[in-house]
């Protein structure tokens, strides 16, 4: 994996999987991890919240875009405030 890696993870009411998911993710060696909380109404944001990691990015959207439309939210967010990633 390059040292400039980016993950995105897109998330609705799936907080037991999203735990998972984001803790086997963080143990990787991914230089940023963008989350995008689609709307969800679970617990998920403030879960996410509590998060510390610095190489976490949260983006908690006002409304369910669905996984292509939250996709694109985290991808636009890393190609505009993480020039450094590579694809």
């Amino acid at each position: 994996m390059s040292k400039n890696t980016v993950a995105v993870i897109v998330t609705f009411n799936r907080l037991d999987k999203l735990k998972e998911s984001l803790r086997y993710t963080l143990e990787q060696a991914f230089y940023r991890v963008v989350v995008v909380n689609n709307h969800s109404n679970d617990g998920t944001r403030e879960w996410l919240d509590g998060h510390s990691d610095p190489r976490l990015h949260l983006i908690h959207s006002e409304q369910n875009l669905g996984g292509a439309g939250g996709f694109h939210l985290g991808f636009e967010f890393a190609a505009q405030k993480l020039p450094e990633a590579e694809w």
